[in-house]
């Protein structure tokens, strides 16, 4: 990926002027789609839209009636003196005054109850008397059929108006002289819930009296908290005015509204604050570190590059984004910062800007993609809010990288570095170089803290309180103490509103809502409820009473109502037609009623109905004692139409909600990382082992959050994305480094520790410093953040070297392959059966003990399981291809032949293994710890294993006598296991018993098995082929053990060497899987093309057929030697020389593990068209001619031949041109290579050699030339030239 950004960066630098365009036209571009982005500031957008909340946002955003903010007036003095009410009542309709057409930020002053009000709901009751009368109302229908009762209504309209209230009740008698909706209009009462408040001159009081209220609808929703700033100053301004008016009047105020206000403005005022100051410290530091003042701009212009680069694209992607969000995205700003930190801050440790991308850009885009992937997992949550601040932080982090490594380097100077070499320099450095892995203090206090913190996390849980994060403006803290102490009641009324999609659905909702409460009632759970039931009913229902009022109000039957009122009229002084427009209603065509309509109810109903554009709403006011609104409320818990409108409910709903996502944004974050890390590495156990340290340091965190006793919030829960984001940077960086180490030997550690405590740095006084922050929500970020960047720092700079070291580095280090985790799991795997098999064989020959058998017999029994165990073993195990093969050369499935003393050469541990499933019946002489150990020394004591402490002397007799039962003893005269399969000098014990006993001597030589389980390796095996060959016999009787044994060693040794020309060769995996084995986690190209490329040259077999097995062997063009290494292993005796040009190549060469193994295998850069050449056997020029000219071609050929031995070959692989149809095959491949995966390089054109032209070329060098075709696809040829 790096070798992208490289060309981008040369291609640049001879492009100035294509630089500049595109650096600004992107700057442009992205300021004009940044500029059309809307912000909003709706705090509502935090809430979940889950299925328990998806109605609550909705409701919150349009239910105006909750959003009253009340004003609370009270005389300096406390005093309830009339003076003191007339001040108040004066300084309410002055407030009035006040606030009356303020930018439409105000919907309506509430200073006191007028007449007007109810006049306007008798109106509306009357207006649609039809749809709100119920059966009982037509008794008074039916009592005006009499004309007694007619007369006495009109008496009583005349007596009530000449009356002194009659002005106020003319309107109402007017409307309904004959009190039709006497009964209807009774039921109003209803309406308003039980209080304590008290009415003084049309004023509401508080229960004390001392307190007078007044109420501010605002024109927006609580939520809106960006337009309601505007409300807050406009009221503020004019209680300033009012107080110096009225100085013997405090007036303060409160409401949902102001407290989303004043915690709005203090989040933005700790943000700003914070963010100068973090942004001051983090300067300050940079000028202290760096020693030009044009760092600051090259490490703050990336971040402002990635901030106007994700509005751009969130416009373009949603249109809006939340102001919210994109505040608390500032907050990335420590990630942000420290990617352009990395590139400055290691330019200390290269020579050239293309060297620092080579080294940086692999971590960083993978650092970043993760980063990214951790915030990505916050679109997925419910709440639009958390989405926002998900995709703002994900794309200021994309933009931020685009700009490090596309127009950052530009600005780089070559060869120049910027850090200043100083005491802060230094002092950082030595921090970063300190080696905490080797700290066996520290390890052991880190395991022991991630163990009790693995304990303490699990006392965190979820805080779904909001109070304690709400931040209180002293003047509201004091409104709000002074209207609790006012109103101070064991009670709570709550709204619980019933919700539809249409009004048929809400009306069915609130149907059910009041049986349900009615239930509640009855249950004690409710003291009352206030609704507006009685003028509320379904569209069916009214069109039925409307045809209930239409039938009953016959022509016949108004006439006469017309008549009798026209006469009581008349005898009461009131003209004949004064009730016409009341009797007219009779006549009128009623339509059901639309309560959501546009002005469709009177304003004193809009308590009982609200709609926004997606819902219907019907509200009722409960009334219930404090003690009991738990339980209420689960009553209503899992019901998706009822949205309960209290604050502290609703928001409690919201963390649980947001709880909900934080398992969810754990789990998608942590997925997108890992998948991220496996796909960038390749592999899965790297992928684990740069995942484990966040794992670890989430664990210490919650677990110091439980010692502590912090909860989770809904705000800090946020903090694990960044936590999953900084600590996935930083283990990547460490990753990284141990990588690069392992891959090339060179030390890039140091420098990527450095530039991670810049970052920690950073972080810290980015987001800590809200530690500052008044607002308790972004407090408790900071907390949380100290704690987390510094667990994961110690994590990363610990844990990962420690784990790195103990399954890569050590092993490596000793000449073994690294583990892998197919390697421990099949380690794992195998050895399991043996040690179950083996309690089952000795839970088998307890039982048998009980039976009355001979206990030779129970032996043969134990013996035989044994064998057919083993046997089974080696064929369970599929990474051991065994052969067994007998003395005539055939294969054999176990030993059939007579009984004697084996004696076989020592390489492994599988020796024994291998034995037992050969030999039937066999005992072994073993060291006196196997007799001791619990478990194979019962076994080995049951089957009568010898002990090498008997001595010779003693065993002769009982060997004789187990020969002649069939029993034969296995014993390895060479005392010990081989390290490198090589044969050791024979002990003569075994000789003394064979030739003093009379006994044969069976040689069993076994090849493979020190590769497949070597000696110091551990319960670590390998892939491999393992051979027992069994020997003919040797007669012992009659020759004397020092004889027997010469001439036993000297038929093990033969066939050994034997064994291994056979198979030290492409038949055997071992070497395939070895070789692969040695560029694991050296790059996922790397060892998938050294996958592909063994297996597309048959393991090099064709090479090792045609190299010579001894001499010097030089391999011009290696590349990554992986051809060297195989020939190495295939022979150890042959000197080969690996060379190339590609000095990344040669380093990963010289780091194999393979090569400690192999000393006389070695590898050096340089220029096969310009270096030395030592006298060789044989020279190898493999795929490397057509990256020269003809002329230098040619030139290395003749170079080959003066330098090659008598007799000696030079074996050359490369193309035949004259093959058309192959060597398009051929090209397309070397464009792959060269081109797209770049990991062959060329500096200029192709020059593909012809066959014709290879027999010019080594005809004038003096050399025979054969040919053989590589494959039947492309031009491939190989070219053996010989010395003549």
């Amino acid at each position: 990926m790096h070798r992208i950004f490289i060309r981008l960066y040369l291609w640049f630098r001879s492009h100035r002027t294509a630089f500049w365009g595109t650096l600004f036209s992107s700057i442009v571009i992205l300021v004009l789609m940044a500029s059309r982005i809307d912000i909003e500031e709706n705090i509502t957008s935090f809430f979940p839209s889950s299925k328990n909340t998806a109605n609550m946002a909705d409701v919150f955003s349009h239910l105006k009636v909750s959003d009253k903010i009340i004003v609370m007036f009270n005389a300096a003095d406390s005093s309830s003196s009339e003076a003191a009410l007339d001040s108040m009542y004066q300084a309410s309709d002055r407030l009035g005054e006040l606030l009356e057409d303020k930018d439409g930020s105000i919907d309506k002053y509430i200073g006191q109850i007028g007449q007007a009000d109810a006049s306007e709901m008798i109106g509306f009751i009357m207006d649609h008397l039809p749809v709100f009368m119920e059966d009982a109302d037509y008794q008074r229908l039916a009592e005006l059929e009499s004309p007694s009762a007619v007369d006495s209504a009109i008496m009583t309209d005349y007596v009530n108006l000449i009356s002194p209230a009659g002005f106020a009740m003319k309107d109402y008698i007017m409307s309904d002289p004959l009190m039709m909706g006497g009964s209807v209009l009774a039921r109003t009462a209803q309406l308003n819930p039980a209080t304590d408040y008290v009415i003084r001159g049309g004023h509401v009081f508080t229960p004390g009296g001392r307190t007078m209220l007044a109420f501010i609808e605002p024109a927006f929703a609580s939520g809106e908290t960006g337009r309601n700033d505007r409300l807050i100053s406009v009221i503020d301004n004019a209680l300033d005015t009012l107080t110096r008016e009225f100085p013997t009047i405090d007036v303060h105020y409160f409401g949902g509204p102001a407290m989303s206000v004043y915690n709005a403005r203090q989040i933005k005022r700790d943000t700003y604050s914070t963010s100068i100051v973090a942004l001051v410290i983090i300067i300050l530091f940079i000028l202290a570190v760096f020693k030009r003042r044009r760092s600051i701009f090259l490490i703050l212009c990336p971040v402002l590059y990635g901030a106007v680069f994700a509005l751009a694209f969130a416009w373009l992607i949603r249109g809006s984004i939340s102001g919210i969000a994109v505040g608390a995205g500032a907050a990335i700003m420590g990630i942000a910062l420290s990617y352009s930190i990395h590139l400055l801050a290691h330019q200390n440790y290269v020579h050239t800007v293309p060297q620092l991308l080579e080294e940086l850009c692999n971590p960083l885009v993978i650092g970043s993609v993760t980063t990214v992937g951790a915030f990505a997992g916050l679109l997925f949550t419910s709440s639009r809010l958390l989405q926002d601040f998900g995709l703002f932080a994900a794309l200021t982090l994309v933009g931020t990288m685009i700009f490090c490594l596309v127009f950052l380097p530009q600005f780089l100077l070559i060869g120049q570095a910027d850090l200043r070499e100083g005491k802060v320099l230094r002092c950082i450095e030595k921090v970063s170089s300190y080696p905490f892995d080797k700290n066996k203090w520290l390890k052991m206090s880190l395991l022991i803290l991630t163990m009790v913190c693995v304990y303490m996390s699990t006392k965190v849980g979820f805080e779904s309180d909001m109070m304690g994060l709400t931040y209180w403006e002293p003047k509201l803290k004091e409104a709000e103490r002074i209207l609790t102490a006012e109103t101070a009641d064991t009670t709570k009324t709550v709204m619980f509103v019933s919700v539809g999609k249409s009004a048929e659905d809400a009306y069915k909702a609130y149907g059910k809502t009041l049986s349900r409460l009615d239930s509640l009632k009855d249950e004690g759970l409710v003291l009352g409820y206030a609704d507006g039931g009685p003028f509320i009913c379904g569209p069916e229902e009214q069109q039925a009473r409307i045809e209930k009022w239409n039938a009953w109000w016959t022509p016949e039957r108004i006439a006469g109502l017309t008549a009798e009122v026209h006469r009581a009229a008349t005898a009461y002084g009131f003209k004949e037609d004064a009730f016409d427009a009341a009797l007219e209603r009779l006549r009128r065509k009623y339509e059901p009623l639309d309560y959501f309509a546009d002005n469709a109810v009177p304003e004193a109903f809009t308590s009982w109905v609200g709609a926004s554009d997606e819902l219907k709403m019907f509200i009722t006011q409960v009334k219930m004692d404090k003690d009991e609104i738990d339980d209420v409320y689960a009553k209503f818990a899992d019901d998706h139409d009822v949205v309960i409108f209290d604050q502290g409910y609703f928001a409690g709903k919201a963390a649980e909600g947001i709880n909900n996502d934080f398992y969810l944004i754990l789990f998608i974050s942590s997925f997108l990382i890992f998948f991220v890390l496996w796909l960038s590495y390749g592999r899965l156990e790297l992928a684990l082992l740069s995942f484990l340290p966040m794992a670890i340091s989430w664990l210490i965190i919650t677990g110091i959050m439980g010692m502590l006793g912090v909860q989770f919030n809904i705000v800090n829960i946020i903090l694990s994305t960044f936590i999953f984001g900084m600590g996935d940077d930083f283990s990547i960086f460490i990753m990284e480094g141990l990588l690069y180490k392992y891959k090339t030997g060179k030390k890039l550690l140091d420098p990527h520790k450095t530039a991670i405590f810049f970052s920690a740095f950073t972080m810290i006084v980015g987001i800590g410093a809200l530690v500052f922050a008044r607002h308790p929500a972004l407090h408790s970020i900071a907390v949380i953040t100290i704690l987390g960047m510094l667990a994961v720092v110690l994590v990363a700079y610990t844990a990962e070297p420690v784990i790195f070291n103990a399954f890569v580095t050590k092993p490596t280090s000793e000449g073994r392959p690294p583990f892998t985790l197919w390697s421990i799991l099949r380690d794992i795997v195998f050895y399991i059966p043996p040690v179950l098999g083996s309690a089952l064989i000795l839970l088998v020959g307890f039982i048998t003990m009980m039976l009355p058998i001979r206990k030779s017999t129970r032996q043969a029994a134990v013996a035989w399981m044994l064998h057919r165990a083993c046997r089974w073993l080696i064929g369970y195990a599929a990474f051991i291809h065994p052969k067994r093969i007998g003395p005539d050369g055939t294969l054999i499935r176990d030993w059939r032949g007579e009984a004697g003393v084996i004696v076989a050469n020592h390489q492994s541990s599988l020796d024994i293994i291998m034995i037992l499933a050969t030999f039937p019946k066999v005992k072994f002489m073993v060291a006196d710890w196997v007799l001791k150990s619990p478990l194979f020394g019962v076994i080995s004591r049951f089957l009568g294993y010898y002990g090498r402490s008997e001595g010779y002397e003693k065993s002769l007799e009982r060997l004789k006598k187990d020969v002649e039962e069939g029993w034969s003893l296995a014993i390895f005269p060479e005392g010990t296991r081989s390290l490198d399969g090589r044969i050791r000098r024979f002990h003569k014990g075994a000789f003394y018993l064979a030739s003093n006993s009379g006994v044969p001597v069976i040689p069993v030589v076994f090849y493979g098995n020190w590769r497949i389980a070597p000696k110091n390796h551990g319960f670590n095996m390998f892939e491999g082929l393992s051979v027992t060959h069994v020997m003919s016999p040797v007669i012992s009787e009659g020759i004397e053990y020092h004889e027997l044994a010469s001439r036993v060693t000297s038929i093990v040794k033969t066939e050994c060497a034997a064994l291994c020309r056979e198979y030290d060769s492409p038949v055997n995996p071992y070497f395939r899987k070895a070789l692969v084995s040695s560029y694991i986690y050296k790059g996922p190209v790397t060892e998938w093309y050294v996958k592909v490329k063994t297996r597309m040259e048959r393991d090099y077999s064709f090479f090792h057929e045609v190299l010579p097995r001894e001499g010097v062997i030089t391999d011009l063009g290696c590349g990554m030697g992986q051809a060297d290494f195989m020939l190495s292993m295939y022979c150890p005796e042959r000197q080969i020389i690996g060379i190339d040009y590609d000095a990344e190549k040669i380093a990963i060469a010289q780091n194999s593990w393979l090569l400690k193994t192999l000393p006389n295998l070695t590898f050096r850069c340089g220029d096969a068209s310009s270096c030395e050449l030592l006298e060789s056997d044989a020279f190898v020029l493999s795929d490397m001619l057509h990256y020269m000219d003809e002329d230098v071609q040619a030139s290395l050929i003749r170079r080959c031949a003066e330098k090659l031995k008598p007799g000696g070959i030079v074996l050359v692989r490369d193309s035949d041109s004259e093959n058309a149809e192959g060597q398009k095959v051929t090209a397309l491949s070397e464009v792959f290579s060269t081109k797209i995966m770049a990991f062959n390089r060329t500096a200029g054109e192709l020059h593909f050699i012809s066959r014709s032209g290879m027999a010019g070329v080594a005809s004038s060098a003096g050399l025979e030339m054969t040919v053989r075709a590589n494959d039947d696809v492309t031009s491939n040829t190989f070219y053996i030239l010989r010395k003549k």
